[in-house]
């Protein structure tokens, strides 16, 4: 028998793309949106800017209220998550642990919930404000918009590398990522180094290479094995029971639309194919 690995019973896994998908959809409308305004001002240069209205300290104040508030519910996520881990690695509970992880458990279903609001909330803010100051010519200039697109710019990293380290998912990252650098493109601003950084780090970990593969040898564990060949895609992570052995197998996707394959037994590298077919 076979199954695939755990990756989706991580806590807040599921939610966690759901989220991502959600984000995605309002940042890509409102990217859309930028887009064509922002080319239709810069297309009637020739005529003069109106004052503008908008009080755009007070409302990147509330962006950033939104922010302090989304990093405060993440820190509070990991903890519950972090002590959760730590009981679940355990091979047998006292009572009092069963106990504890009964309650975290509890508590991870809460907390999820305030960072989901906190991160909808965050993004909406955001997205409406960027939508706002980008196509306005003179609050193009203002200091809060390059500070807003840098605040998007971090929840981008954090959820790209999320999804590179959790999942294995560089395609997604890249396309969040690209999803980030367009905002500052669209109005002819640099994008942050780290984001063009981590965007081609997740572009070179999309596809196994030939060379990374050659770094690898028989009896590396998989952390050893992971820090060469990136995070294995969730969905290419499978367990099976051969013979009374249980085999761990990481399949990796080729350039060229092969798959490489990598065997492990009792969390150590026993067998490795660049070929599966062959």
């Amino acid at each position: 028998m076979s199954r695939k690995a755990s990756l989706r019973n991580l806590p807040g896994f599921d939610t966690f793309f759901t989220r991502w998908k959600e984000a995605v959809m309002r940042v890509f409308r409102s990217m859309v949106t930028i887009a064509a305004m922002v080319g239709f001002a810069l297309g009637c240069g020739e005529k003069k800017a109106k004052a503008p209205t908008y009080d755009i300290a007070g409302e990147f104040a509330k962006v950033k209220a939104a922010r302090t508030a989304l990093t405060d519910a993440r820190t509070r996520l990991a903890e519950v998550r972090d002590k959760l881990a730590e009981l679940q690695k355990l091979p047998r509970l006292t009572p009092e642990q069963s106990a504890e992880k009964t309650q975290l458990e509890a508590q991870l279903k809460e907390v999820q919930k305030v960072f989901d609001d906190a991160f909808s909330e965050d993004q909406s803010r955001l997205s409406e404000f960027l939508n706002v100051v980008l196509n306005d010519e003179t609050l193009r200039a203002a200091p809060q918009t390059r500070q807003a697109l840098d605040l998007y710019a971090q929840e981008a990293l954090v959820n790209a590398q999320d999804f590179m380290d959790r999942a294995g998912d560089y395609r997604r990252a890249i396309e969040l990522l690209e999803t980030a650098e367009g905002y500052f493109t669209a109005v002819n601003l640099s994008p942050p180094q780290p984001l063009l950084a981590t965007k081609e780090k997740a572009k070179a970990f999309r596809y196994i290479t030939k060379e990374r593969f050659d770094q690898l040898k028989k009896g590396m564990t998989e952390e050893q094995v992971k820090a060469i060949t990136g995070t294995p895609f969730y969905a290419n992570v499978r367990e099976n029971e051969v013979k009374g052995r249980k085999i761990v197998s990481w399949l990796f996707n080729r350039q060229d639309g092969e798959v490489a394959g990598l065997y492990f037994e009792k969390g150590k590298l026993y067998a490795l194919k660049w070929n599966v077919k062959e």
